[in-house]
């Protein structure tokens, strides 16, 4: 560029500094947006994607008409595991209950998951932060999430009622942080975790309704990719529940293998995000080329003059 050139350069920059100075500003605002969104975008599915598959989730969940003893669900798991296609089973349960924490009752409800004593948590686990799993009879951990969602505190004691319908009274000894559920915020909803010893009333020992299975592929030992797979052992693992021991199935429960299953909620958001920052891109773009024609337009009667007087292209 000669020295001319850059005399000039520097003159037009000078008299429309404003609409230089808005054309790099929304340049950089809507590049950052649209960047940023990317950039959240890829993290959020790989840190998702990861915590989720060290929880290792359950390839199909099958849900009885009638929970069973906790004992007789642990038989049927051992014979579970022998079946073709499984490599491992545990029994769970789950169930939504209202909590009354210090003699008030919280207008969120809390849902609590509820295993054996002795489950070794090889299957669908999580991570207790304060405290050891499992806890004391009378004792409850409470998401990290759900503690201000319920306003409670390690220490508190908080009444739940399960199925039975024997309220029972609770300890909070610790939290966990669980991965593979929707933070407590989002769905409003308390999440508590307890073992079978910890609902015994009057009634007898807590029940289980869930048997979890990990299902693989012919010769694997890892969980299957193929949800047709995991639906036919599944299906085949609940056809023998019912001719051997006798139970009655409410459903069998497949998740699309590997996919956190809140993974498509955080997609629409981002998806919706990105959309934002990429409209906003398209119209700095729009509002450049919009001022740089007009600065253009303005240098038509200079180089009209320059040309006059014998200016070369």
């Amino acid at each position: 560029m000669t020295s001319l050139l850059t005399v000039k350069l520097r003159r037009d920059l000078r008299a429309s500094p404003s609409r230089f100075v808005l054309m790099v500003i929304a340049i950089a605002v809507s590049l950052t947006v649209f960047g940023g969104v990317l950039a959240a975008w890829g993290a959020v599915r790989r840190e998702t994607s990861s915590a989720y598959l060290d929880t290792e989730p359950a390839s199909a969940t099958i849900v009885l008409d009638q929970a069973i003893d906790a004992k007789q669900m642990a038989a049927i798991a051992v014979e579970a595991r022998r079946r073709p296609g499984v490599i491992e089973a545990t029994g769970r349960t789950q169930f939504d209950t209202e909590v009354e924490v210090n003699g008030r009752l919280r207008d969120n409800p809390l849902q609590l998951f509820v295993s054996a004593p002795d489950d070794p948590m090889r299957m669908a686990r999580f991570d207790a932060r304060q405290g050891s799993w499992p806890p004391s009879p009378g004792e409850v951990f409470i998401g990290e999430g759900s503690l201000a969602l319920l306003d409670v505190a390690v220490g508190d004691a908080v009444t739940v009622k399960p199925p039975s319908g024997e309220r029972v009274r609770l300890r909070v000894a610790g939290t966990v942080y669980d991965p593979s559920l929707a933070p407590a915020p989002q769905e409003q909803k308390g999440h508590g975790y307890l073992s079978t010893a910890s609902l015994v009333t009057s009634g007898g020992q807590a029940a289980l309704d869930q048997l979890k299975l990990q299902v693989a592929d012919p010769g694997q030992a890892t969980p299957s990719r193929d949800r047709n797979r995991v639906v036919a052992v599944a299906g085949d693992v609940g056809k023998w529940l019912q001719r051997e021991h006798g139970l009655a199935i409410g459903e069998i429960q497949v998740p699309e293998p590997y996919a956190h299953p809140h993974q498509g909620q955080a997609d629409a958001l981002l998806l919706s995000l990105l959309a934002g920052g990429a409209a906003a891109l398209l119209l700095s773009a729009i509002l450049v080329a919009n001022m740089l024609n007009n600065l253009f337009t303005q240098q038509i009667p200079q180089i009209g003059i320059m040309k006059a007087i014998g200016a070369r292209s």
